[in-house]
């Protein structure tokens, strides 16, 4: 496997393989970008071109193109692997057995399903006749692998165990289910789509019925597995990435169909839900690529309903939220079928979700105070959401044209609804990379460049002063610890070595830092005397008290002339 992947590098640019993810741009012999691992509004990521790693100084996410794939992705390392290898063109040649058993195991009966369905498809003409008839051309409909089930109560099961696989392995995979009178397939007379992970393996399937049958649910979905889990995948996601971030937005619909007949009308940036509203894992998967989203749901209720629930979870991780109007029962899928270009004039009108709901109320509402109603229940939840003030500022003032009334009024209507600080973000992004506090990035930054210095040229700055204004702010002791663990910063020790060869940019950094540290231990220090005044003035020692707050507005000065 070691050879597999030093193949795999020596044919890979990190900047290659990074850039297709995120926007780079040149930082000296380095490029930078803001972290797709943490929010951020200056570039604190680097990436080495020289040494084929990235380093984040703000979260401290660091590593290889593998690792890099990893986290942006979501996958294991064999995901990573595969991926990378794919796009090397190196064939992976596994070492040991274990490779093959277990989930690769499963992946592979996965595998072995679509093709068992791709080729049931062959011999089907009335399905076949219905995805021409819905204009789905054969190159779509085969590069989504769409395929068929027959109605076989086992066809799927014998065909599997010919080739080895238990019924243990397919009930584990969702591929069929035990009843009373012995297992069965999942899926029988469907038209099937395979859901791939983000590196296009199959996990799981959704399957429309076909010929109708009103009786059976229309869809279909695999039951969720230990490699398919509904909140946790975009339908097409694989095939979309790289054309969300070239475009730098990415459209949201809810159908299988209408993914495939959207990119077929040349919008490869298309993904869809899987049954359930937008999560927050799919937010962050959609976020590293761009912060913009359109919303093209079916026009009815139900799929304005939806819109309305994603829309909120995408505003709230401070994305741009747009809606393709659509008429009441049409969809994507139908726009295309009838012409492709009615979706482009969709998505090239789509406006943001607050004037969207706000058109759709006036048009609903002919009683005014209904209709002031509808938006302060509807439309500013909405408005609450929006972190930026500037944009919350342009929605006021348009909501407060439309209802004719002060502007004032409308906000004070939104601060009651206001989301509370560090609520904003969907939970599960918030969790996901362990950010470093100003004191830990600072100290980082001032131990790297220290460590640096012996092999930076030409740059007169003092190692020793350098070393002494560090130990006065956190200590001998404290230096001495970080001074034994000189690997602990070799990543920005690298960086710097790389980044700072001018002097004055080098200083100015240097300055930096120690007032960012001096900062955040003043704030520290500031904290504690807080406790300290408080447990003062509840055991009432009146002398105490006055001894504290003496040194608390000391403190207090000292950090306002440091801002």
């Amino acid at each position: 496997m070691s050879s597999t992947t030093e193949q795999i590098k020596e044919k890979l640019s990190i900047v290659d393989v990074i850039s297709d993810y995120i926007k780079l741009e040149k930082a000296g012999s380095n490029f930078k970008a803001r972290c797709p691992f943490h929010h951020e509004k200056t570039p604190s990521f680097f990436v080495s071109p020289t040494r084929n790693t990235y380093y984040c100084f703000g979260c401290g996410a660091k590593g290889d193109i593998f690792s890099f794939v990893e986290h942006f992705e979501g996958i294991d390392f064999k995901g990573a692997l595969r991926q990378l290898a794919g796009k090397a063109g190196v064939e992976i040649v596994y070492e040991q057995r274990e490779d093959k058993e277990g989930k690769q195991k499963l992946f592979d009966m996965l595998e072995e399903t679509t093709k068992f369905f791709e080729n049931n498809l062959t011999e089907q003409k009335d399905a076949i006749a219905y995805l021409r008839d819905r204009k789905l051309k054969d190159e779509f409909k085969e590069w989504f692998r769409v395929g068929y089930a027959s109605d076989s109560w086992d066809a799927l099961c014998n065909y599997l165990k010919e080739r080895g696989y238990t019924e243990e392995e397919m009930l584990k995979a969702g591929l069929i289910k035990r009843g009373e009178k012995g297992v069965y397939d999942t899926f029988r007379s469907r038209i099937m789509f395979p859901i791939t992970d983000t590196t296009g393996r199959v996990v799981a399937f959704t399957g429309r019925i076909f010929p109708n049958n009103d009786k059976i649910a229309k869809y279909l979905n695999s039951p969720e597995t230990e490699f398919y889990n509904k909140s946790k995948i975009l339908y097409a996601f694989d095939k979309a990435k790289i054309s969300i971030r070239k475009s730098n937005f990415s459209i949201l619909v809810e159908g299988q169909m209408d993914v495939l007949m959207s990119h077929q009308a040349g919008f490869r940036n298309t993904v869809a839900l899987s049954g359930t509203a937008l999560t927050a894992h799919q937010i962050t998967m959609l976020k590293r690529l761009s912060n913009n989203i359109v919303l093209a749901f079916d026009g009815d209720k139900a799929g304005i309903a939806s819109a309305g629930r994603s829309a909120e979870m995408a505003l709230a991780a401070r994305m741009d939220v747009k809606v393709a109007e659509m008429q009441e029962g049409v969809d994507p899928a139908d726009l295309v079928k009838e012409d492709p270009r009615k979706l482009k004039e969709a998505v090239r009108n789509s406006v943001h979700i607050i004037t969207f709901y706000l058109d759709m109320l006036q048009r609903q509402h002919e009683n005014k105070r209904a209709f002031n109603k509808a938006v302060e229940e509807t439309v500013l939840p909405f408005v609450a959401r929006i972190e930026s003030r500037i944009d919350q500022m342009h929605f006021v003032s348009e909501i407060a044209r439309k209802l004719g009334i002060p502007e004032e009024a409308v906000l004070a209507e939104v601060e009651k609804i206001a989301v509370p600080e560090d609520k904003h973000l969907p939970e599960e992004e918030t969790k996901e990379v362990g950010l470093l506090t100003r004191k830990e990035r600072d100290i980082n930054m001032l131990f790297g460049i220290l460590f640096s210095l012996p092999e930076i040229d030409k740059v007169d700055v003092d190692e020793k002063d350098l070393t002494k204004r560090i130990q006065e702010l956190i200590g001998k002791e404290r230096f001495d610890e970080f001074s034994k663990h000189p690997e602990r910063f070799e990543d920005e020790t690298r960086f710097n070595i790389e980044e700072y060869q001018g002097e004055k940019q080098l200083k100015d950094k240097i300055d930096t830092s120690l007032k960012g540290l001096k900062l955040e231990l003043l704030i520290e220090e500031q904290n504690t005397l807080h406790d300290k005044l408080k447990e003062a003035e509840a055991a009432k020692d009146e002398e105490k008290y006055k001894k504290i707050a003496k040194q608390y507005i000391d403190i207090s000065k000292q950090i306002e002339s440091l801002k």
